[in-house]
């Protein structure tokens, strides 16, 4: 069978990111930072690395903010244009929205909350060796984990036809799992391509501090920010320019970013710093803080994203209790002595 000179990918972007709320209600998921880069990035790295030069990328109409991080896809090497969606009405659905953008090329469909270490090479030479009629990429979430449906796929134009005949299910939506079913039982080939490395899906909390976990464990120690003599570094730690470590402890994997200021602190491991951020007289590991956040005078801190110019801090000195002030779908824990053993 003759295979196709030219490949496209669609990805996913337009989704309004319910499983990460509070985060999401200001910002798309997909520009939520891991290893203090947005986490569609990733994604687009990796289409191009497989040697895919154009991208349809879907997203939510009434936010510009995917828009404004990856412009025009020059930086990615990637020519990429928009599709602007009013609703998030499935998979399958975006498909529909990006007909014609898309022509009669295969594509790689990559939802943009996913991290897929090692990238997808693999899975768009196994499509153009063979060139089923849609090709799954399977793999573990985890080392040791049972495979599962990544969500990322290589199409061929056949789908355009099995997205059309679905239609909507209860909810209104029309999803690439239900197109696939339709390609098999109309006689199409739909198989699975079982990847050995790691994957994350970004679009739940604990997904996304899996990718910080993983993503600042592939990078080496440097320092190009101060580091003061009454400080340590342990390990794979990253301090960018501009930011400052003074009188802390920084356990790696960690990243200290442009501009941050740590102090008094303990910071790590699997910690992310943003750009701007402070950190003064607290202990932080295995969590992620946006640009401009401030964690002051709290210890402990854990397995927590912290939002852009937010602030975190003790209860007012002299105050009983604790003061929240609390947005809508935000999960707060507090841990409360003498309770819970």
């Amino acid at each position: 069978m003759k295979v196709s000179l030219v490949m496209k990918a669609l990805v996913l972007a337009g989704g309004r990111g319910i499983r990460l709320r509070p985060l999401s209600h200001t910002m798309p998921k997909q520009v939520i930072p891991v290893g203090n880069r947005p986490l569609l990035f990733y994604g687009l790295e990796a289409i191009r690395q497989a040697g895919v030069a154009e991208a349809v990328v879907v997203v939510d109409a009434r936010d510009g903010s995917v828009r404004r991080a990856v412009g025009d896809g020059g930086r990615f090497g990637l020519r990429v244009s928009y599709v602007a969606q009013d609703a998030p009405l499935g998979t399958a659905h975006a498909v529909l929205a990006a007909r014609d953008h898309l022509g009669d090329a295969d594509f790689v469909l990559f939802p943009g909350d996913r991290m897929v270490f090692g990238g997808i090479g693999d899975l768009v030479e196994a499509y153009r060796a063979d060139r089923p009629h849609a090709l799954r990429l399977t793999g573990a979430r985890s080392p040791g984990g049972e495979p599962a449906d990544t969500g990322v796929c290589v199409l061929s134009p056949v789908v355009h036809q099995a997205v059309r005949s679905i239609g909507p299910d209860w909810s209104n939506r029309r999803e690439i799992g239900s197109a696939l079913r339709w390609l098999r039982e109309h006689g199409h080939v739909v198989r699975d391509h079982v990847s050995a490395g790691q994957w994350e899906d970004g679009g739940v909390l604990e997904g996304l501090l899996a990718a910080n976990r993983a993503v600042l464990s592939a990078r080496r120690a440097e320092v190009r920010g101060m580091v003061d003599t009454d400080s340590e570094l342990v390990g794979q730690v990253v301090v960018e320019e501009g930011g400052s470590v003074e009188r802390s402890r920084v356990v790696g994997p960690a990243l200290i970013g442009p501009d941050a200021v740590v102090r008094d602190s303990v910071v790590g491991p699997y910690t992310s710093v943003g750009a701007d951020c402070v950190v003064d007289g607290a202990s932080v590991g295995d969590s992620i803080l946006m640009e401009g956040a401030e964690l002051r005078d709290l210890r402990g801190v854990r397995g927590s994203v912290i939002g852009r110019n937010a602030s975190v801090g003790p209860a007012v000195p002299g105050g009983r209790g604790h003061r929240l002030v609390v947005g809508d779908h935000a999960v707060v824990t507090v841990e409360v002595p003498g309770h819970g053993g």
